[in-house]
């Protein structure tokens, strides 16, 4: 269940900046609105708030805000996997159609563990720790430039 919530909230940020999102927001405002309307209307609201909150930012503050983001929606998904867990097949497949509309779910949490498909970054603040262990092969596309060589 953590790690499908995950992944609907990484869905939900990385369609904010995609041709996606309306059609993203409408899904999972359906799904978390339990089929209340009037709830959907919220849940669209709050979606709508998170869009508007990552689409001016750039950079380290954007990954950030979407590390925040993402969290957020992954708990709210998960606490509605956990009061119903049921519709678990419905958020994969909320999740799979993003997917379908070329939404990066990039992200997908377990115990204790990330997997994840491009960029990964790992930030402390207020005098905390980060760090990231790898264990196994990690591969990237193509050869990486060599240090101290021309990038052109």
């Amino acid at each position: 269940m953590v790690a499908l919530a995950a992944a609907g909230g990484t869905a939900l940020v990385e369609a904010a900046a995609t041709d996606a999102w309306t059609k993203t927001k409408e899904r999972f405002a359906r799904f978390l609105g339990r089929g209340d309307q009037q709830q959907a209307v919220v849940v669209e609201g709050r979606l709508e708030r998170t869009h508007t909150e990552l689409l001016p930012l750039t950079g380290t503050e954007l990954q950030q805000a979407r590390e925040v983001r993402a969290t957020e929606w992954a708990t709210r998904l998960r606490d509605v996997l956990e009061d119903h867990p049921e519709s678990a097949d419905e958020l994969r497949d909320v999740v799979e159609q993003s997917k379908a509309d070329g939404v990066s779910v990039t992200a997908v949490t377990g115990d204790h563990s990330v997997v994840v498909g491009r960029d990964s970054t790992t930030s402390a603040t207020s005098g905390g720790v980060a760090a990231q262990v790898i264990h196994g092969n990690v591969s990237t596309s193509g050869n990486p430039p060599q240090p101290g060589t021309d990038q052109d």
